[in-house]
């Protein structure tokens, strides 16, 4: 009776660590002993990474941008990011414009139009930022999406950043922007322009190099 007994417990034991051998193994990340961050170690707190389209960006902020798009379609997500990046870009190349015409000692409402026909000096402006805001609309046609990162947050809504890149590159661009106003304005004012064409060039690289940081999107 007890050779019956201890094959049956042994015959138990070993048909429940073959069972146990061949379940599906869990394995769960390795949980650190304190989860909290340590003031001592680490008295700055916890480093926050960038999205790698932030990164991308800041890699040549003379021709890059990135948006950030959230919502529960992904095509809609995607959209909004794309829509961001290039409203951001455009206005960045609007401010480097007004800037390298500020720079060269002929303020950009110059550009505005005739003075003859009595042009007061807010009208002179208002056509300015339309004209300068048109010109980088169109520059930035000139851009295609490089990088798109995708995530999920917790309430099912995606989040989608993506970087752009104006294609031509930062001497291309500059070009552009420098022959679109010159044919802007009046001829004489493309006249100058052109005559400071080095340094006006300058100017809209030394801006966008320096202010397009866009840390307004980066969350």
């Amino acid at each position: 009776m007890k050779r019956i007994y201890f094959f049956t417990a042994t015959s138990t034991f070993c048909a429940s660590m073959l069972l146990m051998s061949c379940a599906p193994k869990v394995v769960y990340a390795p949980t650190p002993a304190n989860s909290a961050p340590s003031s001592i170690s680490n008295p700055n707190g916890v480093k926050v990474e960038d999205d790698i389209c932030i990164v991308m960006q800041q890699e040549k902020p003379t021709t890059r941008a990135f948006g950030n798009g959230k919502h529960f379609k992904l095509t809609t997500a995607r959209n909004i990011a794309m829509a961001q990046a290039r409203a951001e870009f455009a206005a960045n190349i609007a401010a480097a414009i007004i800037a390298a015409t500020e720079d060269n000692s002929d303020g950009v409402s110059k550009y505005a139009g005739d003075n003859d026909q009595g042009m007061v000096a807010e009208d002179q402006s208002s056509s300015t930022k339309d004209m300068v805001t048109s010109i980088a609309a169109e520059i930035v046609k000139g851009t295609a999406v490089i990088k798109t990162s995708t995530y999920m947050l917790p309430n099912r809504q995606y989040n989608v950043y993506v970087c752009l890149e104006y294609t031509g590159g930062k001497d291309a661009l500059a070009e552009q922007a420098i022959k679109k106003v010159a044919d802007a304005v009046p001829e004489n004012d493309a006249q100058k322009i052109r005559q400071r064409h080095d340094e006006f060039k300058q100017s809209i690289l030394n801006y966008l190099e320096k202010n397009n940081g866009q840390t307004s999107n980066a969350e």
